[in-house]
């Protein structure tokens, strides 16, 4: 922030807030669709282990088929620790990561009309002007 130019950094906060909110609002549809794809993959993994997936999937998906089924009870702790399952968490993670940083930015760029006052007051009760 320059101090000697308080009033064009005023101007541009509404350019800085609508720039990181299309960030924003781009970066969380990516989370919704990563959301939607670990939902369908947990599902396939569920599927594949339970052996109800069919050969044509199977290969489709590169996948071998399970060389034993698993009980409903067991499922959810092997698709919890599959590769595939594993590695879509950890990209969803990042994802939520960069959402909530850009969303710290966005209010962080909101409250900056409140700095600027802050450091007007304080130029001017320096200066002596009340």
């Amino acid at each position: 922030i320059d101090e000697t130019e308080l009033d064009a950094d005023g101007r541009r906060i509404p350019l800085l807030h609508a720039k990181y909110l299309r960030y924003l609002s781009g970066e969380r549809m990516t989370q919704r669709k990563l959301e939607n794809e670990l939902q369908v993959l947990e599902s396939e993994v569920s599927d594949r282990l339970t052996g109800v997936m069919t050969q044509e999937d199977l290969a489709a998906r590169n996948w071998q088929p399970e060389r034993r089924r698993f009980l409903r009870s067991e499922v959810g702790g092997a698709v919890a620790s599959d590769k595939d399952v594993m590695e879509m968490k950890l990209r969803l993670a990042l994802q939520v990561e960069k959402v909530a940083v850009l969303d710290s930015i966005c209010r962080m760029i909101m409250n900056r009309n409140y700095v600027l006052k802050g450091i007007a007051d304080w130029i001017k009760f320096k200066s002596g002007v009340s």
